[in-house]
C-alpha cells in the first residue's frame, strides 16, 4: 500500500496550515502572558517589601478645646495694659514608631487689622520681636523640642501686658505706628535717648529711628486696640502659627 501524496493546492492543506499558525500564535500569547504576570508579581512583591520597611508615622495636635489641628490661630480680645494674662495650650502627641522633633513657625501677625511684614525676617527674629518689641509680650513655651515614641508635650502661647515697670523701657517704632501729636518721641544717640522734634510732616521719614517710652507705648497701643475692637468687634492681635513635627534622622 503506497504513501498518499499531499495535494499542496487542496483546501485541506490550507486549513491545516491556518491551524498551525493559530496554534503558534496562541503559544506566543501564552508565553508573553506568563512573563507579564511574573513581572507584575515581582514589582508588587518589591513594593510590599519597601512599604514594610517604612515606620508608621502618626502625630496628633490637639488644642485646648479638643479640636485636632496643626495650625494655631490666636485671637486676643480686650488688649490693654494690665490685662489678664492670655494662655492657649496645644497637646502634641507622637503616636508613631520613630522619635521626632517639634517646632513652630509664625506665619502671620495682625495688629488692629494691619498685617505686619515678616517675610524678610527669620522665624527666630519674628519670635524675638513678639516677645520684646511691643509693650505687650508674646511668648511660646514648650518643655522641650524632642518627642520620643508615644510621648506627649504641651505647647503654650502666652500674652502678657504688664502695666507697671520699675525700669525705663523704650520701644522702637515700626510701621504699626502712626503719628500722634500727644506723644513724645525719642532718638537713640550714643546710648542716650533724647527727645526728637517730630510733627506730621516729618514723622514717616523719621519713624524707623524713633522710640517711645513704655508709658507712651502703653497709651498708644491701649487706645488703638480699644478703638479697633469697639469699631470692628475683631481681635486686636491675631497670630497664625504652623506646628511642625519631623522624624528624627
Amino acid at each position: 500500500m503506497g504513501k498518499s501524496k499531499i495535494d499542496f493546492s487542496s483546501e485541506e492543506f490550507e486549513r491545516k496550515k491556518r491551524k498551525v499558525k493559530y496554534t503558534s500564535f496562541l503559544f506566543v500569547l501564552l508565553t508573553l502572558g506568563v512573563n507579564i504576570f511574573a513581572w507584575f508579581a515581582y514589582v508588587t512583591s518589591a513594593s510590599l517589601q519597601i512599604d514594610a520597611s517604612v515606620a508608621a508615622w502618626d502625630v496628633v495636635f490637639t488644642d485646648d478645646s479638643g479640636q485636632t489641628t496643626n495650625t494655631a490661630i490666636i485671637n486676643i480680645h480686650k488688649m490693654l495694659p494690665g490685662m489678664e494674662p492670655y494662655s492657649r495650650k496645644f497637646r502634641v502627641r507622637n503616636q508613631g514608631e520613630v522619635a521626632a522633633d517639634f517646632n513652630y513657625v509664625v506665619k502671620s501677625i495682625e495688629l488692629f487689622g494691619k498685617v505686619t511684614k515678616i517675610e524678610e525676617e527669620s522665624n527666630e527674629q519674628v519670635i524675638n520681636d513678639l516677645k520684646n518689641k511691643y509693650p505687650f509680650s508674646v511668648s511660646f513655651v514648650s518643655p522641650k523640642n524632642s518627642l520620643d515614641i508615644e510621648e506627649t508635650i504641651n505647647f503654650e502661647v502666652k500674652v502678657d501686658w504688664n502695666y507697671d515697670s520699675e525700669d525705663v523701657i523704650y520701644y522702637k517704632l515700626d510701621d504699626n505706628y502712626e503719628y500722634d501729636s500727644t506723644l513724645k518721641y525719642y532718638v537713640l544717640d550714643n546710648n542716650m535717648y533724647t527727645e526728637a522734634i517730630v510733627d506730621s510732616s516729618n514723622f514717616l521719614a523719621l519713624r524707623d529711628s524713633l522710640y517711645l517710652d513704655k508709658d507712651s507705648a502703653d497709651s498708644y497701643f491701649g487706645e488703638k486696640c480699644g478703638e479697633y475692637e469697639s469699631r470692628t468687634k475683631n481681635a486686636c492681635l491675631k497670630l497664625k502659627l504652623d506646628m511642625i513635627v519631623q522624624q528624627r534622622k
